[in-house]
């Protein structure tokens, strides 16, 4: 009879448990975590400009994705030129520092999308004239550029992207400049000063990840 009762209990004990843990099971069936959006998209850009490499000028831009829609990161560029008459030689080394902010348009950020992009830039430049291989003089100037653009963006599936662009940028270069002669010392001189607005002409290559 002990036996019987047990089993009874036993059974009991089943019903009253099973659909409790059934219904428990229940809710967790079919449930996942929720992903935030920004979570699935790559933080990192890394762009360069193969028109600038080819042409003398070498330019790295780096977007960091601070929401789905908007990047900002730094810029570094470096243009070398030279021009020449006989012995007498030019020479050009400027480097540019600068921000730059990514608005996506029609998409989240580094996705298939149009983009408008803001940039402000420092930019100090050497100017050297040599004789014969002999340097005789060395001029120091600088400036700035605020620019604007929008292009599209274009997003692989690995990452790699393509962006095209075109818009307008401001130049301010500065009136006065440091030479050095031969013999050392350093001089302040006029120079033509450039205050107005250009064409903003992008085409980069890069990788998100």
């Amino acid at each position: 009879m002990k036996f019987c009762n047990r089993l009874i209990a036993m059974a009991a004990l089943c019903a009253l448990v099973t659909p409790a843990l059934a219904a428990e099971k229940g809710k967790n069936v079919g449930t996942t975590a929720e992903v935030s959006p920004s979570a699935e998209l790559k933080s990192t850009n890394i762009r360069v400009s193969p028109l600038g490499i080819a042409s003398g000028a070498f330019g790295v831009h780096v977007d960091f994705g601070v929401s789905d829609r908007i990047t900002v990161g730094p810029t570094v560029s470096h243009y070398t030129g030279s021009v020449g008459i006989n012995d007498s030689k030019t020479e050009l080394s400027a480097w540019e520092f600068g921000a730059r902010s990514n608005f996506y348009l029609s998409g989240d950020r580094f996705n298939d999308s149009w983009v408008l992009g803001t940039s402000l830039s420092y930019m100090p430049a050497t100017l050297r004239e040599t004789i014969g291989g002999t340097e005789i003089a060395k001029a120091s100037l600088s400036g700035v550029t605020a620019g604007a653009l929008i292009g599209y963006q274009w997003v692989w599936n690995g990452g790699f992207n393509m962006n095209v662009g075109g818009g307008i940028a401001y130049y301010g270069i500065g009136d006065s400049a440091s030479t050095t002669n031969v013999d050392g010392t350093t001089v302040a001189m006029s120079t033509p000063a450039f205050h107005g607005v250009l064409p903003n002409l992008e085409l980069t290559v890069g990788y998100a990840f």
